[in-house]
């Protein structure tokens, strides 16, 4: 919803769906059991990732990749930028 609200502005605003390999999320009654049974089970480096390719995604599709005019809204996943350095260091260079 927040995404339609965005591109009707013409923003380029994607909803990536991070869980889709672990399960469905609109499968669960509560956001506890959400957050128990599926989002808890989301390797941190996988989310990253597919964050990552999405703003690459974005940036072939002529939308900004410049950190400065990116933007996350919604439900942000809870990885500091600590972290995040300490995940990256581990990655094959590319």
């Amino acid at each position: 919803m927040v995404c339609r609200r965005l591109a009707k502005l013409d923003y380029l605003a994607i909803a990536p769906d991070l869980f889709t390999r672990q399960g469905d999320a609109s499968a669960y009654k509560s956001m506890q059991q959400l957050n128990e049974q599926l989002v808890s089970k989301v390797p941190d480096l996988q989310v990253i990732s597919d964050i990552d390719q999405t703003v690459k995604w974005a940036g072939a599709s002529r939308g900004s990749t410049r950190p400065e005019r990116e933007g996350r809204g919604g439900v942000v996943w809870a990885v500091d930028r600590q972290q995040d350095r300490q995940i990256r260091s581990t990655w094959p260079a590319s």
